[in-house]
């Protein structure tokens, strides 16, 4: 009579194939018991007030109009006092129209050179992306590209992080 000690092919199989499916599900639900990040929590915020201008717009029957502020640490819709103020270490660059004044309508003469996402009353938008980016990550970029030890001035590039898109058509809100 002989004895075997150990394991079957099938048993190992099966017990591989238990903690695959386990590490999966972690790894699934993962993101969502540690929480948006801070860049997600910025793109949230701006995409908010995005979304309350282009409301407003059709339901106040007048153009809305999205600018940047402090610098680039403020998304907001001065005419709602909505805004989106940044974590310190993230800035925002608006792509859109300019020239585009506070009466709503396009300068003619250009005396408002200042970018902007305008929303209208008829569902369109002048369209528009606003990007994120990482100040910190910037930094360490152009300190270790640099010869001098310490940098003589701020970074002038920044990393993007997030970007949130405004289709000028249908004004659809996607955040990236």
């Amino acid at each position: 009579m002989s004895t075997r000690s150990g394991f079957t092919l099938l048993e190992v199989l099966v017990a591989l194939t238990i903690v695959v499916t386990a590490w999966a599900g972690i790894a699934a639900a993962l993101p969502q018991l540690i929480g948006p990040s801070p860049a997600e929590r910025a793109a949230l915020a701006v995409e908010g007030v995005l979304r309350q201008a282009r409301e407003a717009a059709h339901e106040g029957r007048s153009p809305v109009t999205v600018r940047l502020q402090d610098g680039g640490r403020t998304v907001a819709a001065p005419s709602l006092g909505a805004r989106a103020d940044l974590p310190s270490d993230i800035v925002a660059r608006l792509e859109g129209v300019r020239g585009w004044g506070s009466s709503g309508k396009a300068d003619a003469f250009g005396a408002n050179d200042e970018a902007a996402i305008v929303f209208l009353p008829d569902g369109a938008s002048s369209g528009g992306r606003v990007t994120l980016s990482d100040r910190t990550l910037s930094a360490a970029a152009t300190m270790a590209a640099s010869d001098a030890p310490f940098p003589t001035s701020a970074p002038t590039s920044t990393s993007p992080i997030a970007s949130v898109h405004v289709s000028w058509l249908t004004s659809r809100i996607e955040r990236r």
